[in-house]
């Protein structure tokens, strides 16, 4: 059995800061996984200043993606590796005994066979998206991907299993320039340690529409060779990945560490902001021209209402040429969206997020068809974003005691805030409706198409097969995990 340590305190509670001085002080071999890129040269910043405080000597190092980096005197420099697959998985051969903090990203643990790391101890800093998904458009390559992958039938006859029929590895790709744009979609077909799917039925599709969206499981299973695996993320059991995990891997035993607060925070107010009332924020209203001019009127008031030096935001890519152009402009510091496990904001008291990520009929049908409520996609895909981004400011300092301003688009986002504020203990959070003529706006509903008494029949018949389906599914993953504790007892 797969035991999986969890620690789910809010936001700058000090998670990281614990696991992190934990390592530096007792000598092991250790991976840390975090989300980004960015993110690594904090962590490697903080376990270099606790190493010096502790008077230890790890070695500290990182793995990423071989890029350029522009230098003070203006020289390129080219750092990283050329295979971080590689790279990672030949770390338990190099390194068997000693003091070892190892820095990877998510996408890095993914990648990797985790077979050989018995002995070594994995911390995952913040929720890995196990479940991915990315929409192609594919006009000129559609012939490539008939060539190099076939389309296999599930048991979901709307969904197709993606596998590799071309000899071509990981490493080919990414020395082809035009290529290494799908080398992470290569690399997990490639993978047996990750499903990838679509809903395409045959390439041939692509010559009629040449847009389609991929999506991947990534498999946990290998986790339990490690000799502890601990994870660091808020709410993480409201997540999608605790989610599917739990669905899909039932014999994995989970445990909650519950701390303590390491530092004690100041009281402070935290109003948020809103202006609809009676409509969510929908991808499919923010592209419309209606939408569009929602979201330049919120600009507007936004940036009437902010101190810019104080001030950072951030949008769905889509919706940022509305919100920066045609006179509309919000000051401040623009970011990403995901901004998760940063200090660099802390003086920031107001933040901004125009920010939507509901799930589609896509995502609808792979959470079903694994046994998860689709909904659970908006808890990591769009609230968790908002709770994250939101915690950058100087929620994070435990001194603070100066009122947070956020500002989000509907009241549906705002509660959501309200209610994780409420929960730290130190937050007094309150909301604010900001009425631009429209909160009480209803989108038309649309009206359900009336079926024949057959295609009621039918559509019942096969919810009927996938549920069974399921069922069956779920029964021979518990007997696959039973009969491999018998064999372990043996």
């Amino acid at each position: 059995m797969t035991t999986i340590y969890y620690d789910d305190r809010p936001c700058g509670s000090g998670k990281t800061y614990t696991e992190c001085n934990f390592m530096v002080r007792t000598p092991g071999l250790y991976l840390l996984a975090v989300e980004q890129r960015t993110v690594m040269v904090e962590r490697l910043k903080m376990l270099a200043e606790l190493a010096a405080d502790a008077g230890t000597t790890p070695v500290i190092k990182t793995i990423f993606s071989s890029q350029a980096e522009v230098r003070e005197d203006g020289r390129l420099d080219r750092v990283g590796v050329a295979n971080v697959r590689v790279e990672i998985e030949a770390l338990p051969s190099t390194y068997q005994r000693g003091h070892m903090i190892i820095i990877i990203t998510h996408e890095g643990l993914k990648s990797a066979d985790l077979a050989a790391f018995e002995g070594w101890n994995l911390y995952i800093d913040e929720t890995p998206t196990i479940w991915d998904k990315q929409l192609l458009s594919t006009s000129v390559t559609k012939d490539f991907f008939a060539r190099h992958y076939d389309l296999m039938p599930t048991e979901n006859d709307r969904v197709r299993r993606i596998t590799a029929v071309s000899d071509s590895t990981a490493k080919d790709f990414a020395r082809d320039d035009l290529a290494k744009a799908v080398g992470v979609f290569h690399a997990r077909v490639l993978s047996d340690r990750i499903e990838v799917a679509t809903k395409l039925a045959r390439w041939s599709e692509l010559n009629e529409d040449a847009n389609w969206t991929w999506w991947s499981i990534w498999s946990p299973e290998q986790l339990g060779v490690f000799q502890r695996v601990t994870i660091l993320a808020n709410a993480f059991t409201r997540s999608v990945t605790y989610r599917i995990m739990s669905a899909k891997w039932p014999e994995i035993e989970w445990v909650r560490l519950d701390r303590s607060m390491t530092r004690p925070y100041a009281q402070r107010r935290v109003v948020i902001n809103y202006f609809a009332r009676a409509h969510t924020a929908q991808r499919m209203l923010w592209n419309s021209e209606r939408g569009k001019g929602h979201l330049r009127q919120v600009a507007r008031h936004i940036d009437a209402q902010v101190d810019p030096m104080r001030h950072i935001w951030m949008c769905n890519g889509d919706d940022e040429a509305t919100l920066t152009t045609q006179g509309v402009n919000i000051a401040g510091v623009k970011l990403s969206p995901r901004q998760q496990g940063s200090n660099r904001f802390m003086a920031a008291t107001t933040a901004t997020m125009i920010y939507t990520s509901k799930p589609d009929t896509s995502d609808r049908l792979v959470m079903r068809m694994i046994g998860v409520d689709p909904d659970a996609v908006i808890e990591t895909r769009e609230y968790e974003v908002l709770v994250q981004f939101a915690c950058r400011t100087s929620i994070r300092d435990a001194a603070s005691t100066e009122t947070v301003n956020l500002w989000v688009y509907d009241e549906v986002q705002a509660k959501h805030l309200e209610a994780y504020f409420q929960s730290t203990g130190y937050c007094i959070p309150s909301l604010a409706l900001h009425d631009l003529g429209w909160a009480d706006w209803k989108p038309a509903k649309k009206e359900p198409p009336v079926l024949s008494p057959d295609e009621i029949q039918a559509k019942k018949d096969h919810e009927r097969a996938l549920d069974t389906a399921r069922k069956a599914r779920k029964r021979a993953e518990q007997k696959a995990a039973k009969q491999k504790e018998i064999e372990k007892i043996d």
